[in-house]
């Protein structure tokens, strides 16, 4: 009697030689990590990136605005006898709002598209760079990502409250100012707020 063996063929998963082990393959949640997260919060002389419309007028207005203006005001005010220590200060105080201003504008025109040259341009030269400003600060960004990077993502609703009381205050510090401190200011603008501060006279009948 003979006794055949029979062979069943099992389903492994086969190996070549050629074949490499995945040992340096990188998993995704780790190519996450190492990706920049973006902060929400203002990274100040930041001169790369993108800014959107409505972060630049949260950053500008008390950092390249209020702050230096409340600065300038307080030196003037406490200084004016001390005209060397004056200029010193001011000088310092006025380059460092400059350098910020330069570090909110070239974010700005990367969010357009632009080179970021436009705005050195914009805070520079006194024509061309009016123009150049005026577009910054009202035209949006592209919503998509473009050659500089992807898009902010949209403010809260807390932020963008934020936002208009910033504007609201900071022409209200600068009307109270101009009431407060008139000897500060143009002639020509004394001259129109003089008719406003004058009360009519009443014509007797």
């Amino acid at each position: 009697m003979v006794v055949r063996e029979r062979f069943e063929p099992v389903l492994e998963s086969a190996t070549t030689v050629d074949e490499e082990p995945d040992y340096y393959r990188v998993s995704e949640t780790a190519l996450s990590l190492d990706e920049p997260a973006y902060s929400p919060l203002p990274r100040l002389f930041d001169f790369s990136g993108r800014l959107s419309l409505s972060r630049y007028w949260l950053f500008h207005v008390p950092f390249v605005f209020v702050i230096p203006t409340a600065l300038i005001t307080f030196l003037v005010l406490g200084l004016r006898h001390q005209l060397v220590v004056m200029g010193i200060v001011l000088a310092v105080v006025l380059v460092v709002s400059w350098l910020l201003f330069c570090s909110l504008l070239m974010p700005r025109a990367r969010d357009l598209g632009w080179s970021p040259i436009w705005g050195v341009i914009a805070a520079l030269l006194p024509v061309l760079g009016t123009v150049v400003l005026l577009l910054l600060v009202v035209l949006p960004g592209r919503e998509c990502s473009n050659r500089f990077g992807p898009p902010n993502p949209p403010m809260s609703r807390l932020a963008k409250l934020l936002l208009g009381l910033l504007v609201l205050g900071a022409f209200a510090a600068a009307f109270l100012l101009a009431l407060y401190l008139p000897q500060y200011l143009p002639t020509t603008l004394l001259g129109e707020l003089s008719v406003f501060a004058e009360a009519p006279e009443t014509v007797a009948p």
